[in-house]
């Protein structure tokens, strides 16, 4: 898909997170599709909770002053347009840290507290830059990637449900922890 025009605003499925290493805190991610430089991914390890926000959903712990949530948040902004298929690193060019604007307290993280027990990871794009993890403006999840061999509301950080608009066995892939 190289000769494909580069885009900045995704749908689920336009990205895959492949794996991670709770030991580095590193994951990985590959878009099918080419980036447009520019283009914002969030990335989380709160778990989605469904009956967060009158049942509409949400990330556990992220509230109007608290911008990371219960655990961590990272913000990638593609620095240049990337084909697809390349494997992007937690720890490549690109990821943005610092205050989370819009929010009181919490930071754009330069990784990940991966859980060696079992953990998530969330990928999703946000209209809203300010306190994105707040479910306000229109969030698009893009994938989710779990090591707990379940989906489950969030009540704990090794726990996470599937957002709406990403499928089972799709773009919401569990695995047995090992």
């Amino acid at each position: 898909r190289s000769s494909s025009p580069a885009v900045g605003t995704l749908s689920a499925g336009d990205i895959a997170i492949v794996g991670y290493d709770d030991g580095a805190d590193v994951f990985a991610f590959v878009p099918f599709v080419n980036l447009a430089a520019g283009t914002t991914i969030y990335f989380t390890d709160n778990g989605w909770d469904q009956t967060l926000n009158a049942g509409a959903g949400g990330f556990r712990g992220a509230t109007a002053t608290n911008g990371e949530g219960s655990e961590d948040f990272m913000k990638y902004v593609a620095p240049a347009a990337i084909p697809a298929g390349t494997i992007i690193y937690s720890n490549s060019p690109g990821f943005v840290t610092g205050a989370i604007p819009g929010a009181t307290t919490g930071v754009f993280g330069t990784s990940l507290a991966f859980a060696a027990a079992a953990d998530q990871v969330y990928a999703f794009q946000n209209s809203n830059v300010n306190n994105p993890m707040f479910n306000v403006g229109t969030i698009t999840h893009l994938f989710v990637f779990d090591d707990t061999n379940a989906f489950e509301d969030a009540t704990s950080a090794a726990q996470g449900n599937i957002p709406p608009g990403l499928t089972l066995g799709v773009t919401a892939n569990t695995f047995p922890n090992s």
